[in-house]
């Protein structure tokens, strides 16, 4: 029932898709059950519109008992440590290159995907207490973590919004009057055009958009949605009131 109601919460408003990531995210959490972490990224996309990752900064590995031989480890729980990320939430509190990760918030971690899952729930400027081995004796300490830009801050949602001023249009669904006259299912007119992308491309208003990167568009939101959703270039094919054709590409940052 409650992974019915986050699954439906997230289904209902599109925005919550506008990353890769939260669509996986959101999408694996509910086929493990792990509802936590579910309702942690549902509840980020209602009020921050974008799921927010707490980064340790360390690049890992699990320990086999191949590794174990060639490390000269004296044991096969944990999580090693390969890299610590400079200026990273763990290099700010002291880990290293050797140490291996036994336990986060004192609840153990044996596998990577646990510490991944772990970690997964916090967000940026938040702490968790990381309980690691060096040179067989255990230490706790405490890190906090970082977003991908190396600060502690939230990550606010403005690249998409900032995206579509860049455009530098308005935008309407095509008449019934326009769609029968071209035998259109739908399509997206460009209905005012100033400084932007589109302009640079060679847009001109009236053009109607029919499709982006070879998907059809029917309505406004529709449009949003696959641009918000896009990486690199964006194709844009479509038609004036003359009939003639058009196409553009765009980059999406």
């Amino acid at each position: 029932m409650a992974a019915d109601l986050y699954q439906k919460k997230a289904l209902g408003n599109q925005n919550f898709f506008s990353s890769q990531y939260a669509k996986e995210v959101l999408h694996s959490s509910l086929v493990k059950g792990d509802l936590v972490l579910a309702k942690k990224v549902v509840d980020d996309l209602l009020k921050y519109g974008e799921v927010q990752r707490g980064l340790l900064g360390v690049e890992i590995r699990e320990i086999d008992a191949q590794f174990k031989e060639e490390k000269e480890l004296d044991r096969l729980d944990g999580v090693y440590v390969n890299v610590v990320n400079k200026g990273s939430a763990a290099a700010d509190a002291g880990l290293k290159s050797g140490d291996i990760i036994i336990a986060i918030n004192k609840e153990k971690v044996k596998k990577v995907t646990e510490l991944q899952q772990k970690i997964a729930l916090y967000r940026p400027g938040q702490s968790i207490d990381i309980t690691y081995v060096r040179n067989k004796k255990e230490y706790t300490v405490k890190a906090m973590l970082k977003n991908k830009a190396g600060t502690t801050a939230i990550v606010k949602r403005s690249s998409e919004e900032d995206f579509f001023k860049k455009l530098g249009a308005t935008f309407r669904e095509a008449t019934l009057k326009e769609k029968s006259k071209f035998s259109m299912k739908g399509g997206i007119v460009v209905e005012t055009l100033k400084e932007g992308k589109l302009r640079e491309a060679g847009v001109k208003e009236g053009f109607i958009i029919i499709s982006i990167n070879k998907r059809p568009i029917y309505t406004v939101k529709e449009l949003e949605t696959v641009i918000a959703n896009s990486s690199g270039g964006i194709l844009i094919e479509g038609l004036y009131t003359d009939g003639s054709e058009g196409v553009y590409a765009i980059n999406s940052k």
